[in-house]
């Protein structure tokens, strides 16, 4: 985990600071594989870039047309879900440990109504 400090608004997770903003570099978790992963997480926001995609923000408890919805749990936890699957974000690790596996089983049904 690599933490930067670049102004006294940077500070760990577990602060409790209203104005805080954590930076990171992790890692994206799944049973098969692990990928790298950059993240960013203000008072009522996430931004993360994933080796798959460019670099994007959410806010939290608001669900986005890809299906994105992320909520806080806690000071040093976020909860992650799409497509159905619900992961969590681990701050003080800076690891989203995310159970794509399901898709597997729990998307085979959708995806034979369209093929």
């Amino acid at each position: 985990m690599l933490l930067i400090p670049f102004n006294p608004r940077f500070v760990r997770a577990e602060s409790g600071l209203k104005d805080e903003v954590y930076e990171c570099k992790g890692t994206y978790k799944t049973m098969l594989l692990e990928l790298p992963m950059d993240l960013r997480v203000e008072e009522n926001s996430l931004t993360w870039k994933l080796w798959f995609q460019r670099k994007e923000t959410y806010e939290f408890d608001v669900r986005y047309p890809n299906g994105v919805l992320i909520k806080r749990i806690d000071s040093r936890k976020l909860s992650v879900q799409q497509f159905g699957t619900e992961g969590t974000l681990l701050l003080d690790k800076c690891e989203l440990l995310f159970p794509v596996e399901n898709l597997l089983k729990d998307g085979l049904p959708l995806l034979r109504q369209f093929f």
